[in-house]
């Protein structure tokens, strides 16, 4: 019994350590789409990516900066005669989302920028792109 809650717990722990995102892009004019898939670990923030859009493969890098936490102390203290009572309390407050961008060109010379907002805990994003010539594209990452 203690050998399969181990294999559990490190089946939980190894697949925490790295998850596939799939990335969908939509073309806001035309309904075109276009897909990604990145593979990200704990404490991956950035790395290489290849886009199929609009008929051309786009390669670059992604970065994802998370937004700050917060870390908070107190103590309280209570006299009533001559009796005190004192408490101490930490608080640790761990970023659950941030933002990101995607810098990519193409072979041919074309280019794709993006902007986006991921929520950790969710594992889920959205934001837009745009490339060189203008044209928009919606972004989805789950």
């Amino acid at each position: 019994m203690r050998r399969l809650a181990s294999l559990l717990l490190t089946g939980a722990f190894l697949s925490g350590c790295a998850s596939q995102h799939h990335l969908t892009f939509v073309n806001r004019t035309t309904g075109e789409m276009g897909s990604s898939e990145v593979a990200t670990g704990i404490g991956n923030r950035g790395g290489d990516i290849q886009i199929s859009l609009a008929e051309r493969t786009y390669s670059g890098t992604w970065v994802y900066v998370s937004a700050g936490g917060a870390v908070g102390f107190s103590n309280a203290y209570a006299t009533s005669g001559v009796t005190t009572a004192t408490a101490a309390g930490t608080m640790v407050a761990l970023p659950t989302g941030g933002g990101g961008t995607i810098l990519a060109s193409a072979g041919d010379g074309s280019t794709l920028r993006c902007q986006f907002e991921y929520n950790q805990f969710g594992a889920t994003g959205i934001g837009v792109c745009q490339d060189n010539t203008g044209v928009f594209y919606d972004l989805q990452i789950h």
